[in-house]
Order: structure tokens, then C-alpha cells, then sequence
């Protein structure tokens, strides 16, 4: 939001302010009012207005499946570091139990092992 008002002429410092106020005033409203986002914006929209142009263009380039799509792959790879840990646990259990020289490992990737 704050590059986008950088884009529209305003200086950085007063763009990233506005932007943070923004997203602020938003949750806030969400949190305290108990109402859907989607209520709030139909609350706020008015005719032509600055919001429903903004919410179209958001709406135009899929800011919402965008949106779940970050949430999503932020999950994932969540999912895989936390594999990843377990992963280096095991192997420095391993290296303890067995003597083996496997601390060198470094990062594993998308590397799985299985243990039969």
C-alpha cells in the first residue's frame, strides 16, 4: 500500500504512515465490531467512491486468490522446516547413539528420509 501511494505522488514517510493506519483502522474495525470484513467494506463503499475503486482493482488482479495463495504456501513451507527439524533431530539423536559424523549435514531441502 505504501509504494502505491508513493506511485500516486506521496512522500514515503507520510505513504507508509497512511498505509499503516490503514491496515490498522481495518483490523480494528474488525475486531471490535464482530461484523464479516466483507460487511464492512459494503458499510464503508460508497457510489463511485475511492474504496469500491480500489476494491475493484484488487478484485481484478485476484487480490483474494492471491491472498490464500501466500496464506497457503506460508503453511506449507511451515510444514516442511518443521519436517526439517525433526529431520536434524533425529540425525543428531543418530549421531550420538551410533558415533556417527552426520553434523556436517546443513540444510536438508525437500530432502525425507525413512526410517524402516
Amino acid at each position: 500500500m505504501a509504494d502505491g501511494g508513493v506511485a500516486a505522488g506521496l512522500p514515503r514517510d507520510l505513504a507508509l504512515k497512511l498505509a499503516s493506519q490503514t491496515v490498522l483502522g481495518a483490523a480494528a474495525m474488525a475486531i471490535n465490531s464482530g461484523k464479516h470484513p466483507g460487511q464492512l467494506k459494503d458499510d464503508v463503499a460508497t457510489p463511485a467512491g475511492t474504496t469500491i475503486a480500489g476494491v475493484r482493482e484488487l478484485e481484478n488482479d485476484g487480490f483474494r486468490g492471491t491472498s490464500m495463495n501466500a496464506v497457503i504456501a506460508a503453511a506449507n513451507w511451515s510444514r516442511e522446516l518443521s519436517e526439517s527439524c525433526r529431520i536434524r533431530v533425529h540425525l543428531k539423536a543418530w549421531e550420538s547413539e551410533f558415533q556417527l559424523p552426520v553434523s556436517n549435514v546443513g540444510h536438508l531441502g525437500h530432502l525425507r528420509l525413512q526410517v524402516f
